[in-house]
């Protein structure tokens, strides 16, 4: 195992090229940026902490980061087993130092602009409030995003299996997201919002807390949807061969159209499940508790529903 640790302290010696700043408005002298470049023979993941933001497309395996040179001694960057991570350089630090630590660890000093290249993302970590944007079809296979960490696709992403998983107050933003099979797990109070899902077999999503998922539109063959506690799905257009809701507790799921061949759904405790329009050959399904269903416009075809 090689693993390789980046001091960019050392490193600003070298491989650094100023960056042209406009003139400071104010009196006080803006302070220089300069940038560092560090090629790797290749990354598969990645991982970052500590409230960065990072812009990933791509192209051959590369980091370049932009910012002063305090900002840029503050970083650590590890490179093993062709995993990239990033985060703040942890120093000791004394209690007088820390009560008398006057700086401002958001100031334009101290902040970064992180743009990375690879060829392919089989996995992106995201921890504490780090934030990344997808410029590029990078085949993301599994995807973890906590705190309150955000990403956001600004392209389709196209692969064959896709885990996603979102804790604390994360958000996740997707454009399309193409694969055979995806499982989608939401917790604390994350949020999801997804205009397209293209399955060319099936999606399993589970949600718990008060997560929110809001989705436009989603088609493939079979779909597992499972909600509890106080989460919520927003849905626009469904399309499967087969559907499966089981929701329980404070659940909350709102469909504006379902075309399925069978649609079967399990409703628990206060959950709802409200479809609007739309059409199945046939429906089952099972309530207990105080838990509802809402069929509007929607016709459940041959139906089959038992109350406990």
């Amino acid at each position: 195992m090689t693993v390789m640790k980046y001091s960019l302290a050392g490193l600003l010696s070298w491989s650094i090229a100023a960056v042209p700043t406009l003139a400071p408005e104010s009196a006080t002298e803006a302070p220089h940026t300069k940038t560092l470049s560090i090629d790797f023979e290749e990354i598969a993941s990645l991982h970052v902490a500590g409230g960065y933001t990072v812009s990933i497309s791509e192209g051959a395996p590369n980091v370049s980061l932009t910012g002063t040179e305090q900002a840029l001694k503050q970083i650590n960057i590890t490179h093993e087993d062709n995993i990239l991570s990033l985060s703040p350089l942890k120093s000791q630090q004394g209690f007088f130092t820390k009560l008398f630590n006057l700086r401002d660890e958001d100031s334009a000093q101290y902040r970064l602009t992180i743009n990375i290249t690879l060829p392919k993302l089989e996995a992106l970590q995201l921890d504490n409030s780090s934030d990344a944007i997808i410029n590029s079809d990078l085949g993301v296979n599994k995807l973890s995003i906590s705190g309150s960490s955000s990403v956001k696709f600004t392209q389709p992403q196209t692969t064959r299996t896709m885990k996603l998983e979102t804790f604390g107050t994360s958000t996740l933003n997707a454009i399309e997201l193409k694969a055979n099979t995806i499982l989608l797990d939401l917790h604390d109070s994350s949020t999801v919002t997804i205009d397209t899902l293209n399955l060319r077999q099936s999606i399993k999503i589970d949600q718990s807390s008060d997560s929110k998922l809001f989705l436009k539109q989603a088609y493939g063959e079979n779909l597992v949807l499972q909600g509890s506690s106080n989460s919520k799905q927003t849905i626009g257009k469904l399309g499967f061969d087969l559907a499966f809701f089981d929701l329980f507790l404070n659940n909350q799921c709102t469909i504006d159209s379902f075309k399925a061949d069978s649609l079967n759904f399990k409703l628990r405790g206060n959950s709802r499940l409200v479809i609007q329009d739309g059409f199945a050959k046939s429906t089952k399904g099972i309530t207990s508790g105080l838990a509802k269903y809402h069929f509007k416009a929607f016709k459940p075809g041959k139906t089959q529903i038992q109350a406990l």
